[in-house]
């Protein structure tokens, strides 16, 4: 690629993860113009290096998306989630010759349907999480169950944004988890298929890896934390937040890992005729017997993204180009290993159940003078010229630092200045690391992300 080569990107979607991608593809010198659909008010303030951006809030519709980027010869597409990939948008655009960050609708199907992803791995022999998959069955889906001694895990099949997944421990919660779905279909026809799996212990991972369809580079780890409250308790979430590195899992261990799933699944996907140029986020379990797949998504995940993003060195653009065309193994991945982060997502009261929307929210600019913080927005909006909230997880507040301790510190600071009515945040992202030391730091920090020192 020429360095000096200005190029048009084209980031889809709204969310947080939206707004950390939008925030490093800025940084890049390759840049000409940063085009983002949907987006966030965050997003919109987004100032580049170089070019400029072009926000345009008001396109959401499939067609309009194509003609937008066809006529503005967009050099790359990313589409942040993955709704737009399970409708075949990746097909759509590559059909038109454009270069597009994410799979087309077969592999985009691994996370639309967990039906599927189950089958894709069983005949493959990726180590998944043992399950069967039931057809709006209700009797046959006890019966399994009851082979588990009802201690399993119960998804709907289809999309339900982090939140189809019901972990049982006995027969009341097997029966309310299918009559949820099957009866009452709280998840619409998303549930009415379901997988059900064995309920593994051990310590759950996320794994992301690049794949441009033949070579793969693994991105830095990241921690979730999916239920609602404090100790992995209540409701599950989209996430609640993450941190980065892992204190005891190195990056040996994950090139392990990865080197045991990726050459299986590459080769499944050729098997089965899918061309796989994106990103791949597992989520692993890690247990006595090994590690097992809990899930496959095909895009970045959010809140995971905010906290890997800024650990990636390589030039972003350069980096998920380069995936797009199948010219992965020509460009090297480099990561801070000398920078940890911390991100707590911000959500309104109710989530992820029924809420309000529309309360002022303050304090992000006194947040982001605090060393190392940004603050990425998801469900926010402006309306009458004020910064209000617009969904459930409304923000995800990021630190980076030098290491987890400081990161952790630094970023409940922030969050304690941020206000709305009825702001809920788990007060333990990281919690556990928060007194973990790197001596062996030796701080060589991007001056971008660490602006105010």
């Amino acid at each position: 690629m020429n360095k000096n080569e200005s190029l048009s990107v084209f980031v889809v979607g709204k969310g947080g993860r939206e707004h950390a991608l939008v925030h490093a593809l800025a940084q890049s010198p390759l840049v000409g113009k940063l085009w983002c659909a949907n987006g966030n008010p965050g997003i919109a303030a987004t100032k580049l290096t170089t070019g400029r951006l072009v926000y345009c809030p008001t396109i959401e519709e499939h067609g309009e998306l194509l003609a937008t980027a066809v006529r503005e010869r967009m050099d790359l597409t990313i589409f942040g989630g993955e709704e737009h990939l399970m409708a075949g948008l990746g097909d759509a655009f590559r059909i038109h010759g454009l270069n597009v960050f994410g799979p087309g609708y077969r592999g985009a199907n691994l996370e639309g349907s967990k039906m599927y992803a189950q089958r894709f791995a069983e005949r493959h022999g990726l180590p998944f999480a043992v399950g069967e998959c039931f057809v709006s069955n209700m009797h046959d889906a006890f019966e399994y169950a009851e082979s588990l001694d009802y201690r399993c895990v119960v998804k709907a099949s289809g999309p339900c944004l982090g939140k189809g997944v019901k972990v049982c421990h006995n027969v009341s919660e097997v029966e309310e988890a299918l009559r949820l779905m099957i009866v009452d279909r709280k998840f619409g026809t998303a549930g009415q298929n379901i997988v059900i799996q064995e309920l593994l212990e051990g310590q759950e991972l996320s794994l992301h890896i690049l794949s441009d369809g033949v070579n793969w580079r693994l991105l830095p780890i990241a921690q979730d934390h999916k239920r609602l409250l404090g100790d992995n308790l209540g409701d599950m979430t989209g996430g609640m937040g993450t941190y980065s590195p892992h204190p005891t899992i190195t990056t040996s261990d994950l090139e392990k890992i990865a080197a045991e799933i990726m050459p299986k699944f590459l080769e499944g996907c050729r098997r089965d005729s899918i061309v796989f140029q994106g990103v791949l986020f597992f989520g692993l379990m890690v247990t006595a017997d090994g590690v097992k797949i809990l899930e496959i998504n095909v895009r970045f995940g959010d809140p995971e993204a905010q906290a890997i993003l800024p650990r990636i060195k390589t030039d972003m653009v350069e980096l998920l180009l380069a995936t797009a065309t199948g010219r992965l193994a020509e460009v090297p991945l480099e990561v801070y290993e000398d920078l940890a982060t911390v991100n707590v997502v911000m959500v309104s009261a109710g989530y992820p159940g029924n809420y309000n929307k529309g309360f002022q929210i303050t304090g992000i600019e006194s947040a982001e003078k605090i060393l190392g913080i940004k603050v990425y927005h998801a469900g926010t909006a402006i309306e009458r010229g004020v910064l209000v909230t617009n969904g459930g997880r409304v923000l995800s507040v990021c630190s980076c630092a030098r290491d987890l301790k400081t990161a952790h510190e630094r970023a409940y600071h922030a969050v304690e200045l941020i206000k709305f009515s009825g702001a809920y945040y788990r007060r333990d992202i990281g919690r556990q690391v928060r007194k973990a030391t790197y001596d062996g730091y030796t701080p060589q920090l991007a001056p971008y992300r660490l602006q105010h020192e």
